[in-house]
Formats: C-alpha cells, structure tokens, sequence
C-alpha cells in the first residue's frame, strides 16, 4: 500500500491500488498496527484527509499491543511513531 501511495503515477503509483493494499493487510493482520501507521501517514496524508489520518492514529493509541506478546516492541514503537505524527498533523496537512 505505501508503495502505490509514494510512487508517482509513471513509476506505478495509484491510489486506488495503494488503499486497497492497505485494506488487506490490515483485514489479514489487524494486530499488527504498523499497517495503519503508515497508511496514516502516507495514504491519508496525499488524500488529505486529516479527520480519517487522526481517526486510525487514535484507533492505534487505543490498541493493545499485548494482546500478541510477539508484536509487543514492534506496536509499542508504531505507537509513539502515531503520537509524533499526531503531534505534527498541522505541518502534514
């Protein structure tokens, strides 16, 4: 998903692709919130749509990543990485 979200439209780049991408791997694996960080930062962000960026960052803050001890560190850091992007919503939009 962030692939077809950053890429220009020449090199592939395609915003229907990318939100479908993303709307996959979150429904394979909504435990890992990686996903929806970065669909919040780069999806929503190009989309400029700030209410649905803030929505899944604060669904993230929300999460708990110690429901799967194994994704523990990396949701843990996703979840500050969804805080700093929080804290710069105005500079992103």
């Amino acid at each position: 998903g962030g692939f077809f979200a950053v890429a220009p439209s020449f090199a592939g780049g395609d915003m229907k692709k990318s939100k479908q991408s993303f709307d996959k791997s979150i429904a394979l694996a909504p435990e890992y919130i990686g996903t929806k960080v970065l669909m919040a930062e780069v999806y929503w962000t190009k989309m400029g749509d700030r209410k649905a960026f803030e929505s899944m960052l604060n669904d993230v803050l929300k999460s708990q990543y110690d429901t799967h001890p194994e994704l523990g560190p990396e949701n843990q850091w996703e979840k500050k990485k969804a805080e700093k992007l929080l804290k710069n919503a105005d500079e992103l939009f």
